[in-house]
């Protein structure tokens, strides 16, 4: 398998494994909690973490094709503006995370706010683990 694919892929599990995370989280703040706080906070840290070395591993490998491949004259602007969006939504996810380790007293806030939040949540990580599914196959 050529590098860009693995690289691809082996980050596509970093991302769903958060995303998997994060969706049992996000029923965590639910009417009805599948998991205890003491458990849910902890794992969701450090699926987190795994987000964002799966950011950079990607991210490091892929933008410097990029701009190999500008160099060398081999860009191709689609694959470019594709890269350049999929950073874009990683980058939403990195600044909720930066909001999470920056005060963890956040989520709990948000929710008694927005009590629907773990909804809005849950659909958004279901989404990522479809189109996980089809960028790790």
């Amino acid at each position: 398998m050529d590098k860009h694919y693995q690289v691809s892929f082996y980050a596509s599990i970093g991302w769903i494994f958060s995303a998997i995370v994060s969706l049992v989280r996000s029923f965590r703040y639910g009417p009805k909690p599948i998991i205890p706080l003491s458990l849910a906070e902890p794992l969701h840290s450090v699926a987190a973490v795994v987000f964002l070395v799966s950011c950079v591993y990607f991210y490091k490998y892929h933008w410097g094709r990029q701009i190999r491949h500008i160099i060398e004259g081999r860009f191709r602007p689609w694959f470019g503006v594709g890269l350049a969006s999929l950073t874009l939504t990683h980058a939403l996810t990195v600044g909720h995370i930066l909001k999470m380790f920056d005060d963890a007293g956040w989520m709990p806030t948000i929710v008694k706010i927005y009590p629907d939040q773990w909804q809005w949540i849950a659909d958004t990580r279901l989404l990522e683990l479809i189109l996980g599914s089809w960028n790790s196959s």
